[in-house]
């Protein structure tokens, strides 16, 4: 079966509007919150978890960032309402744990992509994976300052907005993830919806 269950039940919305049994303005309420489900749900989380993976590193215990703050697995600020706040660093954690706190961050990347560009379940799945992995290196804050880059993928003019990456302080300090992130950007044809 090649549809999740969300895009089944989005679907049978679908036709129950066609056979006059939902109102148009529901229909457009239940695709909107159907569509923030079925973004995050499609995407192929296991390749963006690899990608970030490879980028970040994965350190199974803590340790002091570039920046001097307490940070754990793939790229993780260890926040108050994590059980390891105020361990010292060296304190282990496990694959699993790792992956936890990997699987909640991704999530509020896509919920701050989600914020950031609207309508971007329309974009091919190629262009959510790189703009998820900034978001995730990022951060929404940051992100957002991308505004030329955020009109350009707007328009659907990728290569564009890959342009407008690499004019950044960010592709400055991790050169070689922005580039290999703005050159996959460059390379989606619009028919890869």
């Amino acid at each position: 079966m090649d549809k999740s269950i969300l895009d089944m039940v989005h679907d049978s919305a679908k036709d129950l509007h066609a056979a006059g049994a939902m109102k148009e303005t529901t229909l457009r309420e239940f695709d909107a919150l159907c569509r923030s489900q079925i973004i995050g749900a499609n995407m192929n989380r296991e390749r963006l978890y690899e990608e970030i993976k490879s980028d970040e590193g994965e350190i199974l215990e803590i340790y002091k960032d570039h920046l001097g703050y307490d940070t754990i697995g793939i790229g993780h600020l260890v926040t108050a309402e994590d059980e390891e706040f105020g361990k010292p660093a060296g304190t282990p954690i496990t694959a699993k744990r790792s992956r936890e706190l990997f699987d909640r961050d991704i999530e509020c990347a896509i919920k701050d992509c989600e914020r950031l560009y609207g309508q971007w379940h329309n974009w091919p799945e190629e262009v959510q994976l790189i703009m998820v992995n900034m978001a995730f290196n990022l951060g929404a804050t940051r992100l957002e300052k991308f505004r030329q880059m955020r009109f350009h993928l707007s328009q659907h003019n990728w290569k564009q907005a890959a342009a407008e990456g690499r004019d950044s302080r960010w592709y400055k300090q991790v050169t070689n993830r922005a580039e290999r992130l703005m050159t996959r950007l460059e390379n989606v044809s619009n028919g890869n919806n």
